[in-house]
């Protein structure tokens, strides 16, 4: 069986977070029009402001933007790349890096196809009294890398997916697409 906790999109680059006041934010990113509720958070040691609306947490920062949703909700990960576009529409002359799309998992089945080997890996690389504790496992794409970093727990093993993508080229899939590509390695 598996979990998913979170989906996170990272959009690291040269961002301005003064930009993202609150009327800017509503009226770019959210385009909130019928005046519904916005929930606002502070960071007081960054001196950060974020934004939660329909189930997706914005925090913006100078070297990178966060944008998450907790739990499996795909629906409001959609609504996170549409955020993210807006933005980057809305600011199209921001260096941006990377971005990456990141997918968490529990995984409490040794029988889902990521997890196969891995037992097997774990328990016979060690060094002295050191063992295997987290692997990494990466493949390329068309227009992306996909990381899948393996990381044991005390009940549990969770799984990370992180689609690597360099500028635009997110927008060629949406979040439904990129969770079907990671459903064959957990089911």
């Amino acid at each position: 069986m598996d979990k998913l906790n979170y989906i996170n999109i990272i959009a690291l680059g040269s961002w301005n977070k003064k930009i993202f006041t609150p009327n800017w934010v509503s009226a770019n990113v959210f385009m909130n029009t019928s005046s519904e509720k916005i929930e606002g958070m502070f960071n007081q040691e960054e001196i950060e402001i974020g934004y939660i609306f329909k189930g997706v947490l914005l925090l913006p920062k100078d070297s990178m933007i966060e944008i998450k949703v907790e739990g499996d909700n795909l629906s409001n990960a959609e609504n996170a790349l549409i955020f993210l576009s807006r933005i980057m529409t809305a600011l199209p002359h921001t260096p941006i890096k990377a971005i990456g799309v990141n997918f968490n998992y529990t995984v409490t089945d040794d029988t889902a196809p990521i997890l196969k080997n891995y037992r097997d890996w774990k328990n016979n690389v060690t060094f002295d009294d050191l063992s295997l504790g987290k692997l990494t496992l990466v493949k390329s794409e068309n227009g992306f890398m996909l990381s899948s970093i393996i990381e044991d727990r005390v009940d549990e093993t969770n799984v990370l997916f992180n689609f690597h993508f360099n500028g635009s080229n997110i927008f060629m899939n949406n979040i439904e697409t990129l969770n079907g590509i990671i459903q064959k390695y957990l089911k």
